[in-house]
């Protein structure tokens, strides 16, 4: 979808009110990619969420605020990339 990069295991842009600038930045993504992201999850404003996701096969999936599953779906989502995983 986007082009880019992908991460095998899906990483945070975004959670609970700080951006992942690392990981925004290596990935080229721009401010309105990711409000263009949080819209096509039907939300209008980061205020709506608890985190934006980069997910391993480049999609980017948003977590609702106040979602109370939402725990153990995020288990396995990292704030940095794991060790040995590459850039571009």
């Amino acid at each position: 979808m986007w082009g880019f990069f992908c991460f095998q295991t899906p990483v945070y842009l975004y959670y609970q009110g700080e951006f992942n600038e690392e990981v925004i930045r290596q990935q080229r993504f721009q401010p309105a990619d990711l409000r263009m992201a949080v819209r096509k999850q039907g939300f209008v404003s980061f205020h709506q969420i608890d985190a934006l996701i980069l997910e391993g096969d480049g999609t980017i999936s948003a977590v609702k605020k106040g979602d109370d599953t939402s725990p153990q779906s995020v288990s396995n989502v990292t704030w940095t990339k794991k060790s040995g995983e590459a850039d571009e």
